[in-house]
């Protein structure tokens, strides 16, 4: 799985989808993209933007 495939998959499925399937996203992104040299950067970058004071994202637990 490549870095872009890896960000569409989290950005569509732990944004919208159950919490068990938040859940289970990010146990396969990190089963399947954690050894890629790219992921520590990704995963940085990721939480930098979404889960910030100044996003604008509704997670179901904040709801």
């Amino acid at each position: 799985m490549c870095l872009q495939v890896c960000e569409n998959v989290f950005k569509n499925l732990c944004f919208y989808g159950t919490p068990r399937l938040q859940m289970l996203t990010g146990m396969v992104l990190v089963r399947v993209c954690g050894s890629q040299a790219w992921f520590g950067e990704f995963l940085g970058n990721i939480l930098q933007q979404y889960f910030n004071t100044e996003s604008g994202h509704v997670f179901s637990q904040d709801r």
